[in-house]
């Protein structure tokens, strides 16, 4: 039987995160009369322009060069005039320094205020406090964003409930149906919805349908989601059986993951034991198995 494992997310926020980033092709193609304009109308207090060239600078654009000093000079510009998503890029960025953490929550903060509807601004902030270890206010921020539909405030907050965090109790339905409605939009929350239906956590147990889930997380490159299939594919829980597919899925592992990280480690210890399984004779290799399920 496969031990239980979970692992609670913890990367910081990364620059994928960052709104409209969608533009980054537009921006590549734009002619040099456009970013011109643009330029021009930034420097004169316009706050779209001033936003869209802290895009600009971020992402790089036809004769604009990568420059994360400028893309956030020009975002704090725009920011400071009152834009919410200029005021959110802000935090994101500094987010990513150590250093600034205070000033990232400060700029999510205002985001916030500035509008009530930016549920990508509440997420993150409750981000930055759960990693802070302020789970009561992380609690807070991932329910107000959940409550207004954020994939990502319903996976976080799905997380307070599996492990009752935040003053919040431990319920394994909540965090599943929490999970779940993430499940579409994030790669996380399916694994995590996986591994509830895969122990039958506040639900049946059902290895077919866990099975599946985990198989999308997995192709969608969460490293944890790939072991976890690895060790399905050993034992035949959910799939079938096959040695090559769980040893294929132990390897991917070490491919996304640091090689000092928890998941890499895991990976290899079961790798070297599935494979130490392969190596015996059939006789022996029967005798293992069971003891090894």
């Amino acid at each position: 039987m496969l031990h239980c494992f979970c692992w609670c997310v913890a990367s910081p926020l990364l620059p994928e995160y960052i709104l409209d980033a969608d533009i980054k092709k537009e921006l590549e193609n734009s002619n040099p009369v456009q970013l011109q304009r643009m330029r021009i109308q930034a420097d004169q207090g316009i706050e779209a322009s001033q936003y869209q060239l802290g895009l600009a600078y971020l992402y790089g654009a036809n004769g604009i060069h990568k420059d994360l000093n400028e893309a956030r000079l020009w975002f704090k510009k725009a920011a400071l005039q009152g834009s919410s998503r200029a005021q959110t890029n802000l935090g994101i960025l500094y987010s990513m320094e150590t250093t600034n953490l205070n000033e990232a929550q400060s700029w999510f903060k205002q985001a916030i205020q500035r509008d009530d509807s930016n549920i990508d601004a509440k997420w993150m902030l409750g981000r930055l406090l759960y990693d802070a270890m302020e789970l009561d206010s992380a609690a807070h921020w991932f329910q107000e964003a959940s409550n207004q539909g954020s994939v990502k405030g319903h996976f976080y907050l799905g997380i307070m409930y599996e492990y009752g965090l935040g003053g919040l109790p431990v319920d394994f339905r909540k965090s599943l149906q929490l999970y779940t409605a993430a499940s579409s939009g994030d790669s996380n929350a399916r694994y995590y919805a996986g591994l509830q239906i895969l122990y039958g956590r506040g639900t049946k147990q059902d290895f077919t349908v866990a099975g599946r889930m985990i198989s999308s997380a997995a192709h969608a490159g969460i490293p944890e989601a790939m072991l976890t299939l690895g060790k399905l594919f050993t034992h035949g829980q959910g799939v079938e059986m096959d040695y090559r597919l769980a040893l294929g899925w132990f390897a991917r592992v070490m491919q996304y993951a640091s090689e000092g990280s928890e998941v890499y480690q895991r990976a290899l210890a079961s790798q070297l034991e599935l494979q130490s399984l392969v190596d015996m004779s059939d006789t022996k290799m029967f005798e293992k198995i069971k003891s090894y399920l």
